[in-house]
């Protein structure tokens, strides 16, 4: 690498060879940056994209945003902010299914393909803590062994329905009404 931008493009200690200056990247075809501080990138518009497999070295396409990992440890006060002043769309799915983008979003977007499910989930064991997890046919609120309760509130109303409204269960301020073919109350 030219003397004149040696200085821009260090060799961080766990990380590979000076890069930069369309150096291209190592050997193996990896490219690193590093800056001690921030390292900031400004643009119109911005993508980032993995594609797998180019060339010799076939892989499955990833990309990982991680924060607070320092010299190969994670430190337990990483942050990921995401931001996005009219909205953000999180998709998975098979290519363009469903879209990765929508420009009427206005708000918070998480869908999945129709044979991908969505979780999230609070705590490290899937059996004793709180999971909200939408898959094929069933959307599961599970309230965890520790915490025991799951509570929904409305100031209106709450209503149940099955079968096209067919059996249901609503709850208002008048009371609660209690509707189907048959009703077992134990």
């Amino acid at each position: 690498m030219k003397d004149r931008f040696e200085h821009r493009c260090r060799r961080h200690p766990r990380i590979g060879p000076f890069i930069g200056a369309g150096s291209g990247g190592d050997p193996d075809g990896n490219k690193w940056a590093h800056a001690d501080r921030s390292y900031n990138i400004d643009a119109g518009t911005v993508f980032v994209v993995a594609n797998g497999a180019t060339g010799k070295h076939p892989m499955t396409p990833k990309i990982g945003i991680l924060a607070g990992a320092t010299d190969g440890a994670i430190s337990p006060d990483g942050i990921v902010d995401v931001h996005g002043s009219k909205g953000v769309r999180i998709t998975s799915g098979p290519p363009d299914e469903p879209p990765s983008t929508n420009d009427d979003i206005n708000g918070l977007e998480m869908q999945a393909g129709a044979q991908q499910y969505i979780k999230i989930m609070r705590g490290l064991d899937e059996d004793q803590d709180q999971v909200i997890q939408l898959t094929q046919g069933l959307i599961e609120i599970r309230g965890g062994d520790a915490a025991g309760c799951v509570s929904i509130l409305a100031a209106q109303e709450i209503s149940l329905q099955v079968a096209g409204g067919m059996s249901s269960i609503v709850m208002n301020k008048q009371g609660i009404t209690i509707r189907g073919g048959e009703v077992h109350i134990n």
